[in-house]
């Protein structure tokens, strides 16, 4: 007759088998995820080379185009008066809403959130595809 201690045994074996399977299966589909991922990982750093190389690039035009320090404006994220509507967009992104002001004079308010919890947000007056006023809200 088989006794306690033999039936428990071997459950304690079966569910190290289980264990052990599950592991190795475990270990199989992480090695193949990995592999998937190195091309994918490949082109990423493939893409941020482009486009470093582009941001360069840019910058450099920029430089080259205006006397202002606009390029170092818009890596540093500051707006200046005069600066193009173009280069606030780089600098500071879309903003989370435009309004029209004065339509003879192409005249928008662009509304910016800051990203803290204070709510406050900042109004860009752009006139003729230049910012003419920033003002705290």
């Amino acid at each position: 007759m088989i006794t306690v201690q033999v039936v428990a045994l071997l459950l304690v074996l079966m569910y190290m088998l289980y264990i052990y399977q599950k592991n190795k299966n475990e270990k199989r589909a992480y090695q193949s995820a990995q592999k998937e991922l190195l091309p994918a990982r490949q082109r990423l750093s493939e893409a941020s080379d482009d486009f470093n190389h582009i941001e360069k690039e840019i910058f450099q035009l920029i430089d080259e185009q205006f006397e202002e320090p606009y390029a170092e404006h818009i890596r540093n994220g500051i707006v200046n008066i005069g600066m193009p509507a173009t280069f606030l967009t780089m600098a500071w992104g879309h903003p989370q809403r435009i309004e029209k002001a004065d339509a003879q004079a192409g005249g928008e308010n662009w509304y910016y959130k800051e990203q803290e919890q204070s709510g406050a947000a900042t109004q860009v007056v752009v006139e003729n595809q230049r910012v003419i006023k920033l003002k705290d809200c």
